[in-house]
């Protein structure tokens, strides 16, 4: 496995930010935008139960579904 494949298998041990679709007032695309401009390195799709304010089912150590994995790639691979 090389080290891109294996990048894209894992989640970078650093802030992460779960936004509920379900109860915003934007779209995907928007709320997917916004995150880009504040310099989101890798942004994914999941899907769970949200539940007291927290997404209560997640698993930080599965596989994530990266809407554009070579995005958070590349500027990695900028700033190391």
């Amino acid at each position: 496995m090389d080290k891109r494949t294996h990048r894209e298998e894992m989640r970078p041990a650093e802030t992460l930010v779960a936004v509920n679709l379900d109860g915003a007032s934007l779209d995907e695309q928007r709320i997917v935008d916004i995150l880009e401009q504040c310099g989101a390195e890798q942004i994914e799709r999941a899907e769970g139960t949200w539940s007291g304010g927290e997404w209560s089912d997640f698993d930080p150590v599965s596989r994530p579904n990266l809407l554009r994995p070579q995005r958070g790639l590349a500027r990695r691979s900028a700033n190391p």
